[in-house]
């Protein structure tokens, strides 16, 4: 597959037009936002803009460390939130692969536009907004290995970096630092 004249405009991505779902209520109140656009609490807005974030990355930096081995017990609350999963073009080209489709197969089948990104999509069940590479059956991702940074940096926000308390609630792989 030639990557290198990638093109999102060559897919029937159309913008979103859906809010996401509200969040649930066993979420953290610092993780819900009354304030438009919705956006997925995976993101940290920096000068207002939607299409502007940060992500935290050294850990050190933190009050709390993080067990990634109890993502395999979870039951995936962070695949669970609903909102957007922004996936970069590299990412969406690497999943592609790894899934074995054609990209504008999975582009057409597991991406959205929205906010002028790109985005995984969300599968509304049971009310619940679930990302669409969350199996619900085995209560995993499945595309671990290679899912998108927001979620490869999670926990390690800006928005954490004080304000981590709710994590320990809801998140086994959270642990205070002593």
């Amino acid at each position: 597959m030639n990557t290198n004249n990638f093109q999102p405009s060559t897919f029937n991505l159309q913008p979103s037009t859906n809010q996401p779902p509200n969040l649930p209520t066993s979420q953290p109140p610092n993780l819900r936002t009354s304030e438009p656009p919705t956006l997925h609490p995976a993101l940290y807005i920096s000068d207002n803009s939607p299409y502007t974030f940060t992500y935290m990355s050294t850990p050190s930096d933190f009050p709390f460390t993080f067990n990634q081995e109890a993502c395999a017990t979870c039951r995936g609350t962070c695949c669970r939130w609903g909102g957007y999963v922004w996936i970069t073009e590299e990412e969406m080209i690497a999943i592609a692969q790894f899934r074995g489709m054609e990209l504008g197969v999975f582009a057409d089948t597991y991406v959205r536009a929205a906010y002028g990104r790109l985005s995984l999509q969300d599968r509304l069940i049971d009310g619940e907004g679930i990302c669409c590479m969350f199996d619900i059956v085995d209560r995993k991702c499945t595309i671990y290995e290679h899912r998108p940074s927001q979620c490869r940096t999670f926990p390690f926000w800006k928005q954490y970096q004080d304000e981590f308390r709710d994590l320990l609630d809801y998140c086994p792989g959270v642990v205070a630092r002593e």
